[in-house]
């Protein structure tokens, strides 16, 4: 299941018919419709420190999504310190108000809570599971943007804007 998603991500797969037979026998929800990439960087934090009931943050996060997330979701590990979940979307959804209401649940329940950092972005949202990989790229730009620059930006969109600011150099005499 998860060798199929890494490769659509990473724009990896090699047979697209396989792929999408693949995706239909693993019966996921998230086949059909438009669909986000939500990253989770572990960031200056032991992803494998454990907190309650002897699970890892990792695992918690994890817990944590499919806990509070009320639409069709798939979440794996990337790497080592990196999570990410595939959110199906509806029609209606106000991509923005979705992806800070994720936001705020694991900022309130993990970073707070118990003081760990984490980095929490998304891509645009795209309208087939099959360019999901733009979705996944966006995310990783918008990582990459907050810790060049110690922001805390959460979506791909926010990133456009800010990408339009210039500040003008402070002259000196």
């Amino acid at each position: 299941k998860y060798e199929v998603l890494d490769k659509l991500i990473r724009n990896t797969y090699s047979d697209k018919e396989k792929d999408i037979e693949a995706l239909n026998k693993l019966n996921l929800n998230i086949t059909n419709g438009r669909c986000i990439v939500l990253c989770i960087r572990y960031k200056n934090t032991d992803y494998r420190a454990m907190l309650l009931d002897n699970m890892s943050v990792k695992d918690f996060v994890k817990e944590l999504l499919y806990k509070h997330i009320e639409r069709a979701v798939e979440i794996f590990d990337t790497t080592a310190r990196e999570t990410i979940c595939i959110l199906a979307l509806n029609e209606n959804d106000d991509l923005e108000a979705v992806i800070h209401n994720i936001v705020s649940i694991i900022n309130v329940e993990i970073v707070y809570a118990y003081g760990i950092e984490l980095g929490i972005v998304a891509g645009d949202a795209v309208n087939s599971i099959f360019s999901i990989s733009e979705s996944y790229a966006q995310a990783k730009e918008v990582i990459s943007y907050n810790e060049t620059f110690g922001t805390a930006i959460y979506m791909y969109s926010e990133l456009d804007q800010m990408e339009d600011i210039y500040y003008y150099p402070a002259v000196s005499d």
